[in-house]
């Protein structure tokens, strides 16, 4: 599954979420209080036994923009779904990934690379990458826009393992690992197996300090078989501090993610819209940009 279907699909389970949400506001209106739930007579009821109607009302509000904002969302990444299958509509199916990967050129993408379209390979990125790959966890920390995203992709589509990628803008960290049999509430861990957590935009998460303790110091342990992945640009995106526990995870930072001589070449000679005009790529102009 690509990533632009995955986030489609995520966004799609927190609709129904907040659907059944504003569906059981709703419900309170026809329901006598006494009748309510310990829980709602605790969340939307006043101290002196009533409802609380002006607090149930702007929850009311607060779930049905966040829904108007999700299905926004979600037409965005549809129609970026779009676009890319009637781009490629006429592309063989059986044009084998290691073709693709061989084209020499690159092509920006909404969501990181497109292993469809033409792009450079980033091959010393990903054995980088895969060189310090022999821990639970692996920081991939530089600013947004650098390739972070486009290395998860190369290294889900090389990696012969499940790679599970979440998208960390929605949910917290227990919401987003619980389906996975990691539970961080109760600090319990079902079905270990090999695979790989790939959480990009980790640096929203940081602010859910107990739950990175749990997962790295408390559950770590109890899954050999299961890796992770953080892809992180600058922690104050987040609002928070990176957590202490990372500083001693391998790490591949923003020097780690700029083009190498070779690779700048290769997209400066691309035939795409992205290379040099053709009368402009000549050695000398090429290797001076590259050096750069």
């Amino acid at each position: 599954m690509d990533i632009t279907t995955q986030k489609i699909e995520e966004i799609e389970a927190e609709i129904k979420e907040v659907k059944e949400d504003l569906a059981h506001i709703k419900s309170l209106y026809e329901i006598p209080f006494d009748l309510w739930s310990t829980k709602d007579k605790k969340q939307f009821g006043t101290e002196d036994g009533q409802i609380n109607r002006d607090y149930l009302r702007e929850e009311k509000i607060l779930l049905m923009n966040k829904e108007s904002e999700l299905r926004k969302e979600k037409i965005l990444l549809m129609d970026e779904k779009r676009k890319e299958e009637r781009e490629y509509s006429g592309k063989k199916e059986s044009l084998s990934l290691e073709a693709k990967l061989q084209v020499p050129s690159t092509e920006l993408h909404y969501d990181g690379i497109n292993l469809l379209k033409p792009h450079i390979e980033r091959r010393s990125l990903l054995e980088r990458l895969c060189g310090i790959f022999t821990t639970s966890f692996v920081l991939l920390s530089s600013p947004a826009g650098s390739g972070k995203t486009s290395l998860l992709a190369l290294f889900a589509a090389k990696m012969d393992i499940e790679c599970i990628y979440m998208y960390c803008l929605k949910k917290t960290l227990s919401d987003m690992l619980k389906p996975h049999g990691i539970d961080l509430k109760n600090k319990t861990v079902t079905g270990d197996k090999p695979r790989v957590i790939m959480l990009d935009s980790a640096q929203k998460t940081y602010g859910e300090k107990e739950d990175w303790t749990i997962l790295i110091k408390n559950l770590s342990h109890l899954m050999p078989q299961t890796k992770f992945i953080m892809a992180a640009s600058h922690s104050l995106e987040g609002g928070y501090d990176t957590p202490l526990e990372f500083g001693s995870f391998p790490t591949l930072s923003r020097s780690d993610f700029l083009l190498s001589d070779e690779e700048a070449r290769q997209l400066l000679t691309s035939n795409n819209e992205l290379g040099l005009p053709k009368h402009f790529q000549f050695d000398s102009l090429v290797s001076l940009i590259s050096s750069e």
